[in-house]
């Protein structure tokens, strides 16, 4: 496939407008989401909000710094920097991504997460022994943030029949 080439200035602005209007759908989203039942509680939808409100709050960021740079533009002359996508890349890592959000409900979070991490890593690397051992760190990482500490249900396939197994009390 061909080679996307644009002006680093302008693939800033692009991915930050689309990065806000995913945050827009995604946060109408949450809203249908059940409410939480227990006092205190949260709510499924107070995570996905915590990391939509950081993307737009980084996203309005990228945009003043953009324009600031715009606004001063005639102060100094910078060479005009160019970004390069390859779409094939591109696009396959996009429908990966989508397939592992997919299926983790039907393999389960560790391989799913496994899989993307050491196939993504891997191939753009190249380097096999350092995707599979960083991509066993961060699912084990991943686990026990998410799971012990802030108690989130995942669909787990192994570890917590492992852990109950180790589970001395």
């Amino acid at each position: 496939m061909d080679v996307l080439k644009a002006d680093v200035r302008v693939a800033d602005v692009v991915a930050a407008i689309l990065l806000l209007a995913l945050c827009g759908f995604a946060y109408y989203l949450t809203t249908t989401w059940i409410p939480p039942v227990l006092p205190g509680d949260p709510g499924a939808a107070f995570f996905p909000r915590i990391a939509l409100g950081i993307i737009f709050f980084f996203s309005i960021i990228l945009l003043i710094q953009r324009y600031r740079e715009w606004r001063n533009e005639h102060k100094k002359a910078e060479d005009d920097v160019v970004v390069t996508v390859d779409l094939s890349q591109f696009i396959l890592a996009f429908v990966f991504s989508g397939a592992v959000v997919a299926g983790i409900n039907y393999i389960g979070f560790e391989p799913a997460t496994f899989a993307f991490l050491f196939i993504l890593l891997g191939w753009r690397t190249g380097r096999w022994l350092w995707a599979f051992l960083a991509s066993i760190v961060a699912v084990a990482v991943m686990y026990i943030v998410f799971v012990p500490i802030l108690t989130v249900r995942l669909p787990l396939l192994f570890l917590p029949k492992y852990l109950d197994v180790m589970n001395p009390f």
